[in-house]
């Protein structure tokens, strides 16, 4: 009867690690070591209380620009309208064109009336992004809100329909800048662990005004206001 195979003892192990070492090779280590490594470094991980002075230094080191809770609110706010008017006038005239055609006896213009808009808003997003770049984010911001006014205005006070293409497409130049700059405020004021909350805040007031366009369009075309009062964001937005 065949004695039984003879399993390897610790001196084997020994004498295959020290054959390792001599040839310059490292030891055989499992691929999943490094991770287990990598998460026992988190699981120390340290809890930043930000009730505290020095903890809220530590939360918003990854902040370019500092404010506190009284500014960061007044902020909120002016952001928050800022997007809501610009959101509102992407839809607001959907339900006005019928007037506006019968106005202007305009029936080959009819598609440009809302195309101007989102075309002019689509095609300076690069732009825009190197503005904010370049220059001052404050000062490009505002600008963005100055000729989205002027666009509303020359809207509202538009002889022909050719006019009110043409504010219509200077509006949508404002509300892309109008958009990226709130979306940069957020990340330059807002620490990391908070800016989601702060970009589905933002999310949600524009799609609220997406659905509040056609309808505050329709109470105002069919009131004894026509649709010239669009221009009634002018005033909000130069308020804000």
């Amino acid at each position: 009867m065949s004695s039984l195979e003879e399993q390897p003892n610790d001196s084997q192990y020994e004498k295959r690690d020290g054959a390792t070492k001599e040839r310059g090779l490292a030891p055989e280590s499992s691929p999943y070591d490094s991770t287990y490594e990598k998460a026992d470094e988190h699981v120390g991980e340290k809890v930043i209380n930000t009730d505290d002075e020095e903890g809220a230094k530590e939360a918003n080191h990854d902040v370019t620009i500092k404010v506190d809770r009284k500014q960061m609110a007044v902020l909120s706010i002016a952001m928050a309208f800022a997007v809501f008017l610009f959101a509102l006038d992407e839809t607001i005239i959907a339900t006005a064109i019928p007037k506006i055609t019968d106005e202007f006896d305009s029936l080959n213009d009819v598609g440009w009336y809302g195309s101007a808009y989102l075309l002019t808003m689509c095609c300076f997003q690069l732009h825009y992004g190197k503005f904010y770049k370049l220059f001052s984010t404050k000062t490009v911001f505002l600008v963005s809100i100055a000729i989205f006014e002027i666009g509303s205005l020359l809207c509202a006070v538009s002889p022909n329909s050719s006019a009110l293409i043409v504010g219509r497409a200077l509006s949508g130049s404002g509300a892309c800048g109008i958009m990226s700059g709130v979306l940069i405020i957020i990340s330059k004021t807002v620490p990391l662990r908070e800016r989601s909350i702060y970009s589905a805040g933002i999310g949600s007031i524009r799609g609220i005004a997406g659905v509040a366009g056609p309808l505050l369009g329709g109470v105002i075309t069919d009131s004894y206001l026509t649709w010239r009062w669009f221009v009634f964001e002018f005033t909000l937005e130069a308020l804000n």
